[in-house]
């Protein structure tokens, strides 16, 4: 895919994560704790119809950009995506489940925000590499 398809992908998962990390998982401790679960729920099922379809369309242009010709930057944007991938199922799904179940509520939201911080990070240095390849 063009590098300026790529820009516009990585683009629009770098302004969610950062709404994400400043935003959105501050805002779970204001939530009344009696709507909390039902606010979750919902909250989970909006951001995946969301966030699904960005990180599905970052892993086909890594596919295609792998697929008519590899680069440095193509090789290093794949790792920095698959990395996304293994966080958000292995650390992040598992959270928002714990967060479903009610199980120490406050301490969850507290590695919700700390551990996002990884995320931010790759999401970030993705959304560089692809400015980087548009600049040049």
């Amino acid at each position: 895919m063009s590098t300026n398809f790529n820009i516009i992908v990585d683009t629009g998962c770098f302004i969610l994560i950062w709404l994400v990390q400043l935003i959105i998982y501050p805002s779970f401790e204001v939530v009344k704790e009696n709507q909390f679960q039902d606010w979750h729920k919902k909250y989970t099922i909006s951001i995946t119809a969301v966030v699904m379809p960005l990180m599905l369309l970052q892993v086909s242009t890594v596919i295609w950009d792998w697929y008519t010709g590899l680069s440095t930057i193509a090789v290093i944007r794949g790792v920095l995506i698959a990395l996304t991938w293994i966080f958000t199922f292995f650390v992040f799904v598992p959270l928002h489940h714990l967060l479903s179940t009610d199980v120490n509520k406050t301490e969850t939201m507290r590695k919700l925000v700390s551990r996002n911080w990884i995320r931010t990070v790759l999401w970030t240095c993705i959304f560089l590499l692809s400015a980087y390849q548009v600049a040049t």
